[in-house]
């Protein structure tokens, strides 16, 4: 959803500030949302459900690390 308002989907980004705060919010909430997808795989296989919440928010973090870097490398 995030990358969809970058691109210009929903409400235009009125200036560089509200776009860079939605950048940063990438970062921020990527290991949330990586550990809620492993919660909800976790459900399917409740003996992994620590092991899939720690991977979850590892590769949350992972991929919003390199979803910022790209987003950065477009701003520039």
């Amino acid at each position: 959803m995030i990358i969809f308002l970058l691109k210009g989907g929903g409400a235009p980004l009125k200036n560089s500030e509200e776009k860079k705060n939605l950048t940063a919010s990438v970062l921020a909430l990527s290991p949330v949302f990586g550990a809620g997808i492993g919660s909800v795989i976790g459900v399917f296989f409740p003996d992994y459900l620590a092991l899939a919440i720690t991977l979850g928010a590892g590769f949350g973090i992972s991929f919003g690390t390199v979803i910022y870097a790209i987003l950065i490398g477009k701003e520039k």
